[in-house]
This record gives C-alpha cells, sequence and structure tokens, in this order.
C-alpha cells in the first residue's frame, strides 16, 4: 500500500533512466581512477558533513560524471545502504541530460530523489507517505523541496537521518530551471536573517562545467575543485594504457619496436589530451 503511493506521487520516467546511467558509468569506470577527488581538501570537508554544499567544476569530457559515480561509490562504501541494516545516512544520485526532458525537469529530479531515500531510510519514508497522501504538497518545485527535504532533514522526527545527495550534469538542465535548483540550495550556505532553524542534514555535491557558476548568486562564497589537467593526470594515463593493447598497429610490431612506439603514444596523448578524456 506505501510502495503504491510512494509510486503515484514520485515515479517518473527519470527513476529508471537515472539508474540506467549510474550502471553504465560504473561499468565503464576504470579502477583505480578518480580516487583524487577523495583526497580534496573540500570533499573532506564534505564526507564529514562540515560543509553542505561540494562543487567539482571542469571542461567537457573531464571526466565529471565518472568522479559523480566514483563518489557514489565511495559513499556506498561508507553508508550501507541495506534497508535491513540501515545507517540513516542515506545515497541517492541523479544525472540530468539536455536531450531528455525526464532529465532535466527539476521537480521530478527532486521527486526521483526522495524515492530513492525512501527506500533506504525507514523514517524517511513514514514521512515522505504522510506527505504523499496530499497531491497538492509536491505539485510544484518549491513545496516539493520544502515539504519532502526540508521540513524532514531539520526537524526532531528526522534528526538521525542526513542525506548525500549527488547532481550530475547540472549545466546541461535550461537556465530556468538551473537558477531555481541554486536558488532552492541557498538555504544551505545563507540561512534567512533570524532564522534558527537548524541547517538541513543534507550533503549535497554538483558536478557540472565552470560556466555553471555565472548562475550562482553566492559563487563568490563558494569554493570549488576544478578538474584540470593536472589533477586528473593519471586517470588519462591509466585510460591511455588500458587502450593501448587495442591499437591494431601495436600488434603487428616486435616487441621492442612495440614498447618504444606505445610509449610515444602514449606520451603524446597524455600531453595532447590536456585533462580531457574525449
Amino acid at each position: 500500500m506505501e510502495e503504491d503511493l510512494l509510486l503515484d506521487a514520485l515515479w517518473t520516467r527519470a527513476v529508471p533512466k537515472t539508474r540506467e546511467l549510474f550502471a553504465e558509468f560504473k561499468e565503464n569506470l576504470l579502477e583505480g581512477t578518480g580516487e583524487w577527488l577523495h583526497d580534496e581538501l573540500l570533499f573532506r570537508a564534505w564526507e564529514k558533513e562540515e560543509v553542505s554544499l561540494l562543487w567539482v567544476f571542469g571542461g567537457p569530457g573531464a571526466g565529471k560524471s565518472f568522479l559523480a559515480t566514483k563518489t557514489i561509490l565511495l559513499l556506498r562504501d561508507l553508508h550501507d545502504q541495506d534497508p535491513e541494516h540501515p545507517s540513516r545516512v542515506a545515497v541517492s544520485y541523479f544525472f540530468v541530460k539536455e536531450d531528455n526532458q525526464a532529465l532535466h525537469d527539476l521537480n521530478a529530479i527532486l521527486k526521483s530523489i526522495a524515492y530513492q531515500i525512501a527506500q533506504k531510510d525507514e523514517i524517511y519514508r513514514r514521512h515522505v507517505v504522510s506527505v504523499c497522501r496530499s497531491a497538492e504538497a509536491i505539485n510544484t518545485t518549491e513545496k516539493t523541496w520544502k515539504s519532502l527535504f526540508l521540513n524532514f532533514y531539520t526537524s526532531a522526527q528526522g534528526a538521525e537521518s542526513s542525506a548525500f545527495i549527488i547532481i550530475d550534469g547540472l549545466d546541461e538542465a535550461p537556465l530556468e530551471t538551473r537558477r531555481k535548483f541554486l536558488e532552492l540550495l541557498k538555504v544551505l550556505v545563507n540561512p534567512a536573517p533570524g532564522d534558527r532553524t537548524p541547517r538541513p542534514r543534507l550533503q549535497i555535491a554538483i558536478f557540472g562545467r565552470p560556466d555553471l557558476r555565472d548562475d550562482m548568486e553566492f559563487s563568490r562564497k563558494e569554493k570549488f575543485v576544478d578538474v584540470n589537467a593536472q589533477k586528473n593526470r593519471k586517470d588519462i594515463n591509466d585510460y591511455i594504457l588500458s587502450r593501448l593493447p587495442l591499437v591494431r598497429v601495436l600488434k603487428d610490431m616486435k616487441p621492442r619496436a612495440r614498447t618504444k612506439f606505445a610509449k610515444e603514444i602514449r606520451s603524446t596523448v597524455l600531453q595532447r589530451a590536456d585533462g580531457m578524456f574525449f
């Protein structure tokens, strides 16, 4: 009965699609890559829940979606997501895609995240069920954000609960969607004057292109991780090495010549890639 209510209220085409995208990135994630991000001071502060927002910016093809996937996997390892052994720390995610309307509608994004969390945290699930008995409570983005997220994660009812939310590709959403979402996030860093409400127990990481900063009215106060050639050099080098065995011309060369030419290929591609996988 409860599951039917959750499905009716929160299920959209975005739920299975974002699962599919995560599975695809996970399958293609090269072991050992992306680990540098987790050593960043900003990441550590965010993972320890000392700051609410983590911004990871990089150009097209810099591997942001794989870094997001790596982050999801790390958090799942740290916080058991088995409903039978709940940690009360839920891990959820969303992959925004410009060419798919279902993957950049803001209310659908929030509902999809709420549905994921409800599968992990029984206390949160009860809250969502009670809210969703009224369709009007979640019929706009602002209402969904307040009723399903802020009201719970600042309440005594959810005092033992927190959630990590990873959003990849926010820059691919329409300008209005981006700005509206960033406006909602302000409450996590800029509480209203005189507001004594506790900081919501929400940890949100945004992965996107640098031009996303142009939409942030509070960007001067927020620090970010820059995905650049210096930081992901090892990842690109590992990727090149993993692909070299597939280079046909190398297969027909003698061992010594093959080794020499493979080194030249690796060096040239690594230098010219300039931090971009594409």
